[in-house]
């Protein structure tokens, strides 16, 4: 009976909360900004694609869902996603006429993703 007991007090110890690492407790400040980085360059996919795209997305990738539980985005996400909209929202139609009505989303996303004013404000809330 002891025996068990043991067994049981050994596990439960070891499934305590103190004793969980979380991805934010083992990675640097570095990775955490590229992490919400990433999350913002989603963000302004989702946005720029619309919607239904964006939703159909989500069904077969996890990305957003995934960098924002990992990000430790903490009150972080709203601003993220309201810039990521602003950057959204200023992608225009191609003026090159070979392209029609499509848009370089995935360029500007990542032009938002490198950009210095997505920097700062990461940078700005360590």
């Amino acid at each position: 009976m002891k025996k068990y007991l043991l067994i049981s007090a050994l596990f439960l110890f070891s499934c305590s909360s103190a004793n969980v690492m979380t991805p934010e407790s083992n990675v640097s400040a570095d990775e955490k900004l590229q992490w919400r980085k990433d999350y913002a360059f989603c963000a302004c996919l989702h946005h720029a694609l619309g919607e239904e795209i964006a939703g159909e997305i989500k069904e077969i990738d996890f990305s957003r869902g995934m960098l924002h539980d990992i990000a430790d985005l903490g009150g972080v996400s709203s601003s993220l996603d309201s810039m990521a909209l602003e950057a959204a929202s200023k992608i225009t139609v191609s003026r090159i006429k070979d392209f029609g009505d499509s848009r370089p989303i995935v360029f500007e996303c990542l032009q938002f993703h490198r950009s210095k004013e997505l920097d700062m404000y990461l940078k700005s809330i360590k």
